[in-house]
Protein backbone atom coordinates (compact mmCIF):
# COMPACT_ATOMS: atom_id res chain seq x y z
CA UNK A 1 0.00 0.00 0.00
CA UNK A 2 2.50 2.74 0.88
CA UNK A 3 4.44 2.01 -2.35
CA UNK A 4 1.11 1.87 -4.13
CA UNK A 5 0.62 6.05 -2.79
CA UNK A 6 4.83 6.48 -3.52
CA UNK A 7 4.00 5.66 -7.49
CA UNK A 8 0.70 7.83 -7.50
CA UNK A 9 2.75 10.89 -5.75
CA UNK A 10 5.93 10.64 -7.86
CA UNK A 11 2.67 10.15 -11.65
CA UNK A 12 1.03 12.75 -10.12
CA UNK A 13 4.00 15.16 -8.86
CA UNK A 14 2.78 15.70 -5.47
CA UNK A 15 5.95 16.23 -3.80
CA UNK A 16 4.23 16.86 -0.48
CA UNK A 17 3.00 13.30 -0.37
CA UNK A 18 5.90 11.74 -1.94
CA UNK A 19 7.86 12.97 1.21
CA UNK A 20 5.43 11.28 3.18
CA UNK A 21 5.58 7.77 1.68
CA UNK A 22 9.60 8.32 1.17
CA UNK A 23 9.72 9.24 5.32
CA UNK A 24 6.68 5.73 5.84
CA UNK A 25 8.63 3.81 4.24
CA UNK A 26 12.15 4.66 4.63
CA UNK A 27 11.54 3.68 8.74
CA UNK A 28 10.50 0.57 7.86
CA UNK A 29 13.77 -0.52 6.30
CA UNK A 30 15.60 -3.32 7.58
CA UNK A 31 17.99 -5.76 6.48
CA UNK A 32 15.48 -8.06 5.08
CA UNK A 33 13.51 -5.86 2.60
CA UNK A 34 16.34 -3.54 1.61
CA UNK A 35 17.28 -4.42 -1.38
CA UNK A 36 13.54 -4.76 -2.58
CA UNK A 37 12.75 -1.14 -1.36
CA UNK A 38 15.90 -0.34 -3.12
CA UNK A 39 14.82 -2.20 -6.58
CA UNK A 40 11.55 -0.33 -6.07
CA UNK A 41 12.85 3.19 -5.67
CA UNK A 42 15.37 2.58 -8.52
CA UNK A 43 12.66 1.09 -11.06
CA UNK A 44 10.14 4.12 -9.83
CA UNK A 45 12.25 6.38 -10.14
CA UNK A 46 12.31 8.07 -6.85
CA UNK A 47 16.03 9.08 -6.11
CA UNK A 48 15.02 10.19 -2.38
CA UNK A 49 14.33 6.45 -1.41
CA UNK A 50 16.92 5.32 -3.26
CA UNK A 51 19.79 6.92 -1.78
CA UNK A 52 18.05 6.03 1.78
CA UNK A 53 18.53 2.46 0.93
CA UNK A 54 21.84 2.55 -0.89
CA UNK A 55 22.69 4.33 2.69
CA UNK A 56 20.89 1.62 4.96
CA UNK A 57 22.86 -1.25 2.55
CA UNK A 58 25.69 0.42 2.66
CA UNK A 59 25.46 0.24 6.52
CA UNK A 60 23.91 -2.78 7.07
CA UNK A 61 25.82 -4.97 5.16
CA UNK A 62 29.43 -2.86 5.14
CA UNK A 63 31.14 -5.93 6.06
CA UNK A 64 30.30 -7.87 2.73
CA UNK A 65 30.24 -4.82 0.48
CA UNK A 66 33.58 -3.87 1.22
CA UNK A 67 35.06 -6.83 -0.65
CA UNK A 68 33.32 -5.39 -4.16
CA UNK A 69 34.97 -2.53 -3.69
CA UNK A 70 37.61 -0.37 -1.06
CA UNK A 71 34.38 2.22 -0.32
CA UNK A 72 32.09 -0.94 0.70
CA UNK A 73 29.81 0.83 -2.03
CA UNK A 74 26.52 -0.38 -3.29
CA UNK A 75 27.07 0.02 -7.08
CA UNK A 76 29.89 -2.22 -7.08
CA UNK A 77 28.21 -4.58 -5.26
CA UNK A 78 24.71 -4.56 -7.75
CA UNK A 79 27.14 -4.23 -10.70
CA UNK A 80 29.49 -7.37 -9.65
CA UNK A 81 29.36 -10.28 -12.41
CA UNK A 82 28.26 -13.92 -11.37
CA UNK A 83 32.23 -14.92 -11.49
CA UNK A 84 32.94 -11.73 -9.16
CA UNK A 85 30.62 -12.85 -6.98
CA UNK A 86 31.54 -16.74 -6.94
CA UNK A 87 35.45 -15.44 -6.54
CA UNK A 88 34.18 -13.54 -3.20
CA UNK A 89 32.09 -16.61 -1.86
CA UNK A 90 34.66 -18.55 -2.62
CA UNK A 91 36.95 -15.97 0.03
CA UNK A 92 36.89 -17.02 3.75
CA UNK A 93 34.53 -14.20 4.63
CA UNK A 94 34.47 -13.42 8.39
CA UNK A 95 30.49 -12.87 8.08
CA UNK A 96 26.95 -14.25 9.68
CA UNK A 97 25.67 -16.62 7.41
CA UNK A 98 22.15 -14.65 7.46
CA UNK A 99 23.84 -11.45 6.18
CA UNK A 100 25.47 -13.30 3.61
CA UNK A 101 21.81 -14.93 2.89
CA UNK A 102 20.34 -11.64 2.64
CA UNK A 103 23.09 -10.04 0.73
CA UNK A 104 23.27 -12.82 -1.84
CA UNK A 105 19.73 -12.34 -2.38
CA UNK A 106 19.72 -8.62 -2.53
CA UNK A 107 22.05 -8.96 -5.55
CA UNK A 108 19.44 -11.29 -7.03
CA UNK A 109 16.54 -8.90 -5.98
CA UNK A 110 18.80 -6.35 -7.88
CA UNK A 111 19.89 -8.19 -11.25
CA UNK A 112 17.42 -10.59 -11.41
CA UNK A 113 17.95 -14.86 -12.12
CA UNK A 114 18.95 -13.93 -15.95
CA UNK A 115 22.55 -13.16 -15.05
Amino acid sequence: MPQDILHASLFLQCESVEDLAVAFISERLARDNAFKLYNLARNLGCVRLVEKSKFFIEKCFAAFLIHFSRAGGMDAFASASVERLGEVLGADLQISEDLLLLALLGWIEVNGLSE
